[in-house]
């Protein structure tokens, strides 16, 4: 186990996150740490019953992207079951509800989407940056932190998408692309960049999707994910840090 590659995802136990937890925990010689908010949780303790590959395990932990304190104490768990390095952190969870117009986001929603969307993902970094570093100097591949993002977050193209009232979920995103972007820039040792898994099929995918009159979103969850999996498998120092990368492989401006 401790040669193990180390992969924490949060929001493990649904779309995404669980898309992305079920293909890397098959994969032989992993150790996947599924972070969720309520362990208890049907949801959360059914991903024990997940194939795993040979010599590979589940750590279920809880972090509430709400949370000050939570990823540092499943930092503190994980450690406490063997772990010592993290190859692959990536920040999924998030929320997208709440749908209006510049002139109407009300503060107090706004402030929401940051902590979960933005903030969370800056607490979970420095938790886990002993370990992300610690994979560094054992000489492995590049440790990779990786922000899960949205196209409503690029700037350079936010007439596209003026239509969909979620620029408070988009703002949060572009910041959160910000931090992601600032913390490779400032650590040559780290490979971090964002990735869009596309409108994807999740439930939040599809109550998005439904509130603009379709049907369902756009992207399954396996095309999604399989596709999140390669970028990430493929993405070298060179080719996709500090970048905005698409679960296509293809590339975005921020």
């Amino acid at each position: 186990m401790a040669d193990n590659v180390t992969v924490l995802i949060t929001g493990a136990n649904r779309g995404i996150g669980l898309g992305l937890t079920e293909l890397y925990l098959a994969r032989p010689n992993h150790t996947v740490i599924a972070a969720v908010r309520d362990p208890s949780s049907p949801s959360s303790l059914s991903l024990d019953s997940l194939p795993a590959g040979k010599n590979s395990n589940l750590i279920l932990v809880k972090i509430d992207s709400t949370s000050e304190t939570d990823p540092a104490n499943a930092i503190k768990t994980i450690q406490a079951e063997g772990v010592n390095h993290l190859d692959i952190v990536i920040a999924n969870a998030g929320i997208s509800e709440g749908y209006a117009r510049i002139e109407a986001i009300k503060t107090n929603e706004l402030r929401q989407f940051f902590e979960v969307n933005t903030i969370g993902p800056l607490i979970l970094f420095g938790a886990a940056y002993p370990l992300l570093k610690a994979a560094a100097d054992k000489k492995r591949a590049a440790p990779k932190f990786i922000g899960v993002t949205s196209a409503l977050s690029i700037i350079s193209d936010v007439e596209s998408s003026a239509a969909w009232d979620l620029g408070a979920y988009g703002v949060s995103k572009t910041a959160l692309n910000f931090l992601v972007k600032r913390a490779n820039a400032e650590n040559d040792w780290l490979n971090a960049f964002v990735i869009d898994p596309g409108f994807a099929q999740t439930d939040m995918g599809n109550s998005g999707a439904r509130h603009f009159g379709m049907e369902q979103a756009f992207v399954s969850v396996k095309d999604s994910t399989e596709g999140m999996v390669k970028v990430i498998d493929n993405g070298t120092k060179e080719s996709v840090s500090g970048k905005y990368m698409v679960y296509d492989g293809s590339e975005r401006p921020f």
